[in-house]
This record gives C-alpha cells, structure tokens and sequence, in this order.
C-alpha cells in the first residue's frame, strides 16, 4: 500500500459540508469534513481536464482505473480529513447565503410558493425542508480553521504511482480552482493548500504574501502542473479519443482563468460583494440544468435531435473562489466550456460579469498547456 500523501490546508471561507441525511429528511446539524466529497470533487476536475480528449466510455475506464468503482476495481484511493482542534472549536454559525440578507433582515420570500416553483421544475420537495432554511445561519466549517488532507493509493506498483499524480493534480485543481461543500461555486468552501509532504515532491503551494502578480503567478505554475500530472497518466494508461467527446464541463485550452482583488472586512462581506455583483447580470448562462441530446420520438427516423434536461440541478459553468490577501481578498474566476446553451442563454453577460471583475486573466494555453 502506497504511503500517505498529507497536504496542510487552511479554510479561506465557510466551509458549508455536513454528514448524511438522517432520520426526516434533514442533514446532521454539525459540520463535518466527508471523505465522499472530496473525492467526488477528484472526479469533476479530473474530468474536465481528461474530458478534453477522452471518449465517454474510455473516460468512465480510466476515472475506475484511477478512484475505484463498485463493479471491477472496487475502491482504489482513502481518503481522510485531521483538524487541529475538535470539531466543536472548528465549527460555527454562518450565514451561506449573505447577500440574502440586508441589514439583519431576511428578504421577502417570493410570492410564489417553493411548492409551486419545485413542481413547476419536476422536482418533489422534502417537506420537513423549508425554504427559509438556506436564509438562516447554517452550521460551517469556519474561515481559518486548519487541517490536513490525507491521500493514498491501495497500489504501490509503478502504475500506482503514476495513477496517483494523476490524483493529486486533480486535487491541486479542486482546491485551488474549486472548492468543498455547498456554495462551493460562489465563494463559499474555498481552500488553501500551504504545505505539503507527498511522492510528488514540487507539488504546488501558496505562501500567501498578499502579492497579486506573486499569486497569478502561482496560479499559472500550479495549472501547467496539474495539467501535466493528469496528461502524463492518460497518455500511459488511456486509449485515443473516438472523437465523439464526453460533454462534461472541461478545462477547455481557451478557458478564463480571471485573477482580481476586492475589498472586504471577513469572508461573508466578500461572498456578499460577489453575489451582488452576479446580480447585475443575472442570466441562464450562468447555470441551466445539463443538457444533453437525444432523437425526439417523432424525429427519430428523420434523426431529428431535442435538448432534454439530464436533471434539473444547475450546473454552473463558473466557478468563483475567494483567498485571503491580508485586508482585501482575491477572486479567482474560472470559466469552464462549453457554456450552458438555450434560447434566453447569454454567453456574453458571463463575460461581461468577469470584465467587471477587473484583474488580469490567462488560459490554460497561455501557461503551456497542450
């Protein structure tokens, strides 16, 4: 068995990640890290890097050959979370949706029912689950709690490691383009890898010196890394492209990787800032059910297609982070491809919003990624 890989973290913002749903249909009322989440969060940026040039089935191969399945490889990766105090000093109260709410007071709910709107959309609601539940401060992991992410493999073999550094550049990519928990993609759940002790010696950390141009810059090493690790692995162990492509959301060669700098006291004011900017250019863009296509019954023969939605969660294409630069925070905008499609779809408000971010930008194409 491969030897841990550990990586010292720190939470730049509320971490919202809770146990399973228990008895009645709620979640456990404290926060705690799950193993589960993180390695679905492996998976999603694992993909969108190998969905790039993997077909679907050669895709679901390797993403078992890597993180296990229930049919042939069973489990391949343990996972575990330390913290260096007790849950109980670790968690807090947090708002998880701060631009909700105006000085102290909750908006006004919507004149329609959430009954309504669930039914409207085909989706059945718990009813013990209220709508003013995501209103009120909810139980997180708090901002600047430190712990430790532990990785290994149940495969020493040279495949084994190689599959590994596939793994960690998926996590390099989840922490520091993504995030944990909920809201993860609208600044809440944002980490900071600062330190780490792994096979795979030069993987990437910040020492947060408050720099912009430092940070960018170890943002663009750290994306060129990632990249490499996965890229190295799926040219070993994959099999070429059918050139059919997956339709997963990927981290395109063109994709926006934006780099900015607001003013916040605390990371709730910082989500505020970000959520109310978002406002002013709310479209479907942003994030509609996924899409995929398929022969409508009618034009099946004629081999006429329909865009059906796979569910009706929403899948943003954007992914915004938030990291601690002494007084002020960095936000780091990601856009992943392709964006989100339908008729009231505009492509142009997403890139208007990161306009007004300011900031610089690059690509993964731009760092040296082919």
């Amino acid at each position: 068995m491969e030897s841990w890989s550990v990586f010292e973290c720190v939470a730049e913002s509320a971490i919202f990640l809770h146990g399973p749903i228990g008895d009645g249909g709620r979640f456990h009322e404290r926060a705690e890290f799950r193993g589960a989440a993180l390695k679905g969060a492996l998976r999603y940026w694992f993909r969108a890097v190998a969905g790039r040039a993997l077909s679907v089935s050669e895709l679901q191969r390797i993403e078992s050959l890597i993180f296990g399945d229930s049919v042939s490889f069973g489990g391949r990766l343990e996972v575990r979370f330390e913290v260096d105090t007790t849950y109980t000093e670790a968690t807090a109260p947090a708002l998880r949706l701060p631009h909700k709410v105006v000085e102290g007071v909750e908006e006004p709910a919507s004149a329609e029912s959430p009954e309504a709107k669930d039914a409207k959309r085909g989706r059945k609601r718990r009813p013990e689950r209220k709508k003013t539940d995501a209103l009120l401060p909810q139980t997180c992991i708090r901002p600047g709690v430190k712990f430790r992410i532990k990785l290994r493999r149940f495969d020493s073999s040279d495949q084994g490691k190689e599959l590994l550094n596939a793994t960690l550049g998926s996590l390099w990519l989840a922490l520091n383009l993504g995030g944990l928990g909920n809201r993860k993609r609208r600044g809440a759940g944002s980490v900071s890898v600062v330190g780490a002790e792994s096979s795979v010696a030069d993987f990437p950390v910040w020492e947060n010196t408050g720099d912009e141009s430092a940070f960018v810059e170890y943002l663009k090493r750290g994306v060129r890394w990632a990249n490499e690790q996965i890229s190295h692995a799926l040219a070993l162990h994959s099999k070429p492209s059918d050139g059919q492509g997956t339709g997963v959301p990927v981290l395109a060669l063109d994709s926006d990787i934006h780099v900015s700098r607001i003013a916040a006291p605390n990371e709730s004011d910082a989500r505020k800032s970000l959520m109310l900017s978002l406002r002013e250019f709310k479209n479907p863009a942003f994030g509609m059910p996924l899409r995929l296509q398929r022969a409508s019954a009618e034009g099946s023969e004629t081999g006429a297609v329909e865009k059906v939605s796979l569910s009706n969660r929403h899948a943003s294409p954007l992914w915004l982070r938030l990291v601690s630069a002494g007084s002020d925070w960095f936000v780091v905008a990601t856009l992943l491809r392709p964006l989100p499609d339908g008729p009231e779809a505009d492509a142009s408000r997403v890139s208007d919003f990161l306009i007004s971010l300011k900031g610089g930008k690059f690509s993964p194409a731009e760092v040296g990624v082919i």
